[in-house]
């Protein structure tokens, strides 16, 4: 892997995005009959390079949802359609419980508009920066979460690539339960199962993203660094500006070590250093992540949970057939 790539000199800021999404030309995902004016708008729930998402309640049936406004760009009237459209393609062909649901999409004459499900809660990286780090269980029960939507993804040929603690959404407040969100640079994986273009969020993106065409493991790599930063209270690098973390990734990519993981379980660290091995061919997959041995434990409470569910149901029902 070499250094010194001249990439490196044209990034400004922590979102990297330099290449078009992969999208049809056509602008066809949006709703014929659905309006702003359909909506009340409430609160602003969160905003960046984009545009920005904001909590709204549909007028008539009065269910809340979150609409994500993306402002028009009248110098490339086409751009923010074909990005929305690509992000729109993607959703509507999902369908996976730690993944936000499509509702609707439409456009007036300032804003294009995603609606998804709301999930009530805030998203991870304002619960750890209020935290500090999380205990090893609770970034089990999430981790696995996340790997499963990304397994899910990875069947169906998506890479998310931009996977971060901001996209990872809590459904409701009090649990653990989460929702992978933000599929704006996501991409189809062509018939070689490579993709092009550099994006996502610096200190996740994976080295061979800045070499070349990938596949579906930069998004095992944003997972690893993502489950490092929510068990550690740690980012992976110490560079202050975005060339400098740049530089780093291609030249010497972050590493588990005995240095940054005290107090981490061996099985952690184990998933950990098979997460964000340098070569992508050498990295774990995601299914093979989600059956590692640190998540045990983790499976067998699901099962126990829902064995002990269907059970209760088991004895409801026989209890209203004596009813009867």
């Amino acid at each position: 892997m070499g250094c010194g790539n001249p990439m490196l000199k044209r990034r400004k800021s922590t979102q990297v995005c330099i290449m078009k999404p992969q999208i049809n030309d056509a602008w066809s995902t949006t709703s014929n009959s659905s309006r702003l004016e359909d909506y009340s708008i409430s609160t602003l729930l969160g905003k960046g390079g984009f545009g920005k998402v904001v909590k709204a309640q549909h007028v008539s049936t009065k269910a809340q949802f979150a609409i994500k406004m993306i402002a028009k760009n009248p110098s490339k009237p086409n751009q923010s359609k074909k990005a929305l459209n690509n992000e729109v393609s993607v959703l509507k062909k999902l369908n996976h419980e730690n993944i936000v649901s499509y509702i609707d999409s439409f456009e007036d004459s300032s804003f294009l508009y995603i609606v998804t499900e709301l999930c009530q809660e805030k998203n991870l990286y304002e619960k750890i920066k209020k935290a500090g780090k999380l205990k090893e269980n609770t970034v089990k029960e999430i981790l696995l979460q996340i790997l499963s939507a990304v397994e899910y993804l990875h069947d169906n040929k998506i890479v998310h690539r931009d996977i971060k603690l901001e996209n990872i959404l809590f459904v409701s407040e009090g649990s653990n339960k989460i929702k992978l969100t933000d599929f704006g640079t996501a991409a189809n994986l062509e018939k070689n199962q490579r993709v092009s273009g550099c994006c996502g969020s610096i200190f996740y993106i994976a080295p061979e993203m800045l070499e070349g065409d990938y596949n579906e493991k930069i998004d095992i790599w944003s997972c690893g660094i993502l489950a490092y930063a929510l068990s550690t209270g740690k980012w992976p690098y110490e560079e202050r500006t975005t060339e400098e973390v740049l530089e780093k990734i291609l030249c010497s990519p972050f590493q588990i070590s005995a240095d940054n993981c005290e107090g981490l379980s061996n099985e952690f660290v184990s998933l950990l250093k098979e997460m964000l091995r340098i070569k992508p061919e050498e990295r774990i997959s995601a299914s093979d992540a989600i059956r590692h041995k640190l998540f045990n434990d983790v499976i067998l409470f699901y099962f126990m949970l829902n064995y002990e569910l269907v059970t209760c149901l088991k004895k409801l029902s026989l209890f209203f057939l004596r009813m009867i």
